[in-house]
């Protein structure tokens, strides 16, 4: 299971870090940002196949302005 903190390498070789996590519809939500360039950032979900974890990057561009909506106001409910 991924988590706010942990790092992933995703396939493009870059290490990113969890800035956050969101769990919306029964589906994990990351936010991450990458370390080396911090402007270089992803939206992604967790799928599971197999005791498999899967990270699938979004580049669906409303889907992506929805999130960062959701996040924001998680962002502003736990402060």
């Amino acid at each position: 299971m991924i988590k706010e903190n942990d790092v992933l390498t995703l396939s493009d070789g870059n290490r990113y870090y969890v800035a956050n996590k969101m769990i919306k519809d029964q589906i994990a939500y990351f936010y991450l940002v990458d370390i080396d360039t911090p402007s270089n950032i992803k939206f992604c979900y967790e799928e599971r196949e197999d005791d498999q974890i899967n990270v699938i990057v979004l580049h669906d561009k409303t889907i992506i302005q929805e999130l960062i909506k959701d996040f924001l106001n998680k962002n502003k409910e736990e402060n």
